[in-house]
């Protein structure tokens, strides 16, 4: 038998998504006549390591709330390493955080890290796909739009479409993105010939979309430093600072915007018992 302190995360997530105790929890966790699971006895890394390999084992979307942003910040910070994550694009991430956004005075000041994360997490859950979210009170209780709202905000490209960029400038101009020579942060975009490039609020690299008459041709991430291609895609989805929308538009409770089959991960039991 293979010795604990030579193996390495990998396979120790692997022994753990084996164990009896884990396949029971997962089925239990997707279990249609099982409405709540106590978990106990976990200490440490253990709880998030427990986690990761019952949410491995399910399809389904699932939201951590932690009791404040530090103990939340932690739990993320070992889910990460656990599927071996910290590196890799957030598109790509199994797990994600979802933070509180800030006041408008602060917003003013400086494009916020946590806002534009709270926008990529909800353009991520909206994908309806197997997905780890941690979070915190005071982030879930700040109201989010509607997943319709969001679909109907966004504005997804094909390569090989037939569109103009007259209607591209135009959305992202209603949109409040700004135009630069050189896009460099989110809610930016540049436009140069058939070039148009724009940094939407759910990407973590702009997007340079290139334009062949009024051809969708080409479709790529780049590097902001280097201005060099990074990756070729489809499909783009141009994802505007939902958070930053005008307060008629109608927001929700966060749990009201999740599928039926969302699991649900709670360490402090009153706030599932609030939700019945």
């Amino acid at each position: 038998m293979q010795k604990i302190q030579d193996m390495n995360i990998e396979n120790v997530l692997s022994l753990y998504k084996n164990l009896q105790k884990v396949h029971e929890c997962a089925n239990y966790l997707v279990s249609n006549e099982i409405a709540n699971v106590s978990v106990s006895g976990l200490n440490g890394s253990f709880r998030p390591l427990f986690a990761a390999a019952c949410a491995l084992l399910t399809e389904h979307l699932h939201i951590f709330v932690l009791p404040d942003k530090e103990s939340a910040a932690f739990f993320y910070g070992d889910l990460e390493q656990i599927l071996q994550e910290e590196n890799i694009d957030f598109s790509q991430k199994q797990v994600v955080f979802f933070p509180e956004f800030s006041s408008s005075q602060e917003r003013k000041k400086t494009t916020n890290f946590d806002t534009l994360l709270r926008t990529k997490t909800l353009q991520r859950i909206k994908e309806n796909e197997r997905l780890l979210v941690v979070t915190y009170p005071e982030a879930v209780m700040q109201k989010v739009i509607m997943k319709s709202t969001i679909e109907k905000q966004t504005f997804t490209i094909h390569k090989g479409e037939k569109l103009s960029t007259d209607f591209i400038l135009e959305f992202l101009s209603d949109n409040n993105f700004e135009y630069s020579d050189f896009v460099f942060q989110p809610g930016q975009f540049s436009i140069r010939g058939g070039i148009v490039d724009v940094f939407s609020y759910a990407n973590e690299h702009p997007y340079r979309i290139e334009f062949y008459k009024d051809t969708v041709s080409s479709l790529r991430t780049f590097e902001i430093d280097s201005q060099l291609s990074k990756s070729t895609l489809e499909k783009i989805i141009i994802t505007p600072d939902l958070q930053s929308k005008e307060s008629n538009i109608l927001k929700v409770n966060l749990f009201d915007t999740l599928p039926a089959d969302t699991v649900l991960w709670f360490e402090d039991l009153r706030w599932n018992a609030n939700l019945k």
